[in-house]
């Protein structure tokens, strides 16, 4: 049995998802983070890192890190969410996975916390512009990659989609200071209509569309 510890709308949303593609026993423990409640003495002895997700393993052994997680379920859990070793598209599937839990999720945080890094409005507007300009340049680069081929990594969906789509959910606070191109528009509905994908949304309250509160 597996343990989910997630916050809604998060990363983590790309874990449940998955864990219900796979069709594997799981059950949910949601964490608030704007109530500090990743800092509570009972999960910060299961994460010190006060971070989603974290995946307890039998009550036993713990996974954190999203990609790590991710990685771990698909190889344990045989799908098409990740191609096999030696597969012509494992080595992008894992490229893209990795390329949105490393180097397109850290782009929001400056975007999310301007006001935690100054609290100067003028040096904040400044920090969310060169956030959302480095966060347009990833997406500019989702979209080239998606005029080849209708998921990132082929004619099937992957973990990379799965978390792809979740990240791309964030783009929508931003009163469109961040623009999704075309392709990019149509890989998110068609990602994000996944049964696997819709029943986390319907189970953590969201709407593909709307930024979680």
């Amino acid at each position: 049995m597996y343990t989910l510890y997630y916050s809604q709308g998060t990363c983590s949303l790309a874990v449940h998802a998955i864990l219900n593609a796979l069709n594997v026993p799981f059950e949910l423990k949601e964490l608030h983070l704007s109530k500090g409640e990743q800092n509570s003495p009972e999960f910060q002895k299961i994460n010190p890192r006060g971070q989603v997700p974290t995946l307890v393993v039998d009550g036993k052994e713990v996974i954190r890190e999203g990609a790590a997680i991710i990685l771990w379920l698909t190889e344990k859990h045989k799908s098409n969410l990740m191609p096999e070793v030696g597969a012509p598209n494992r080595a992008k599937a894992l490229e893209w996975l990795m390329f949105f839990n490393s180097t397109l999720h850290p782009r929001f945080s400056p975007a999310f916390g301007a006001a935690r890094i100054t609290k100067n409005e003028e040096f904040q507007q400044e920090i969310r512009q060169y956030a959302f300009t480095n966060i347009q340049k990833g997406f500019d680069e989702v979209e080239k990659q998606l005029s080849e081929t209708t998921y990132l990594c082929g004619n099937e969906p992957t973990a990379a989609d799965f978390l792809g789509t979740v990240i791309s959910r964030w783009t929508y606070g931003f009163n469109g200071a961040v623009t999704l191109g075309p392709k990019t528009k149509a890989w998110v509905e068609k990602t994000g209509s996944h049964p696997a994908f819709q029943k986390a949304l319907q189970t953590e309250g969201i709407e593909l569309h709307k930024k979680a509160a």
